[in-house]
């Protein structure tokens, strides 16, 4: 505990300089020769749209990334384990540390913009003949270029970190940690159980599904757009060959391949007991009342946010460009409500095939592996 407070805010001015350097790194290899063509054709509209995507993509993933880690802190975990000890006042220590974490987040955010800030409001941004500062700060330009205004751009983004970090700790870690816990004040003593183990044990019995549905859409999107981006020159190659719709068409199936092996990961049993035959109608329902449904309460509010996205761009949103592997068909289909409600089922489709096959594919292997048991 001693002296937690600048240790933490610390390991977040840390992350916050990996994020930029990282991000810095893939601009420089996949992208800046995109910002000088841009330039040369005086198309700036598309490379503000362009900075603004590689904004949302760095913020998204270094979340996910600080979140995780954050999980993973073995004495901010016993730091909570011990503030809850005697039981009844998780909901208290959940929300003062999940302030606490957010606020530091927040204000590392802040400090770490603050030389960015500087330049852009004397110099603004100066698109191809960028220094070695602005492409570090390349992913904080995008919605600084945005607002027009760097005070209002670096306010953005440290009240998403807020907000982000706040409902991740709060919504998500705290209860999951609370899992593992051995035992609390008073009760007798528990067999250890491997909190991985009791991760899943709690999952599959619909405790925390929707943490389980959140987790795996997270790391299927996280491991696309990182296949996407080390190979942007072939994704691009392929869709220059093909029309729009193909070409979303491509994406969703990639998608869904990806899923397929993200989601099977660790898997080994199917949602319905079958005995010698593979019922496909009896894991199809299994799998809708187990898991889809949860999945539901991530797709509907994404679509939600989608479709208020058309309606303030008339290309493609920021919203669409993030989420083209879940919901490919934003831009082909151009009615409004239809559109999200076909990209709705076309993602639950992804979830059912994907799960379904891997039932079918571990339910066989199993069956053959009785049928030459002596």
């Amino acid at each position: 505990m001693k002296n937690y407070t600048a240790r933490n805010f610390l390991e977040m001015l840390k992350y916050m300089l990996f994020s930029h350097a990282a991000s810095a790194m893939i601009y420089i290899a996949f992208f800046s020769s995109a910002e000088e063509s841009y330039v040369s054709s005086g198309k700036l509209e598309e490379l503000h749209f362009l900075l603004l995507i590689i904004s949302l993509a760095t913020f998204v993933i270094s979340a996910v990334v600080m979140l995780k880690a954050h999980h993973g802190n073995s004495e901010k975990k016993m730091n909570y384990l011990n503030a809850t000890y005697d039981g009844g006042n998780e909901r208290k220590v959940s929300a003062v540390t999940a302030l606490k974490e957010s606020l530091t987040v927040a204000l590392a955010n802040l400090l770490f913009q603050l030389p960015m800030v500087v330049f852009f409001t004397v110099y603004g941004y100066r698109y191809s003949d960028s220094s070695v500062l602005e492409t570090l700060y390349i992913c904080d330009i995008g919605v600084y270029v945005f607002f027009k205004s760097a005070i209002i751009g670096a306010l953005t983004i440290a009240f998403l970190w807020f907000a982000v970090y706040f409902l991740g700790v709060l919504v998500f870690i705290a209860p999951i940690w609370g899992i593992g816990r051995i035992r609390r004040k008073g009760e007798p003593t528990k067999p250890e159980e491997n909190p991985q183990d009791a991760y899943y044990r709690h999952t599959f019995k619909n405790t925390y599904k929707v943490f389980y549905a959140l987790r795996k859409f997270a790391i299927s999107n996280l491991i696309a757009f990182g296949i996407f981006f080390i190979a942007s020159f072939i994704f691009a190659a392929i869709e220059s060959e093909m029309s729009p719709a193909a070409a979303k068409i491509f994406y969703g199936v990639f998608y869904a391949v990806v899923f397929y092996f993200v989601h099977g990961y660790r898997r080994d049993s199917s949602y319905f007991p079958h005995e010698k035959k593979f019922s496909l109608t009896k894991e199809t329902a299994a799998v809708f009342r187990e898991e889809i449904v949860y999945y539901l309460f991530i797709f509907l509010p994404l679509a939600l946010v989608c479709e208020i996205f058309c309606f303030v761009y008339t290309g493609t949103s920021p919203a669409e460009a993030i989420l083209r592997f879940v919901f490919p068909f934003y831009g082909v289909i151009n009615v409004p409500v239809l559109r999200s409600l076909v990209n709705i089922v076309w993602a639950c489709a992804v979830v059912l095939i994907s799960i379904t096959l891997k039932s079918a594919a571990k339910h066989r292997k199993v069956s053959r592996a009785s049928k030459y048991r002596r």
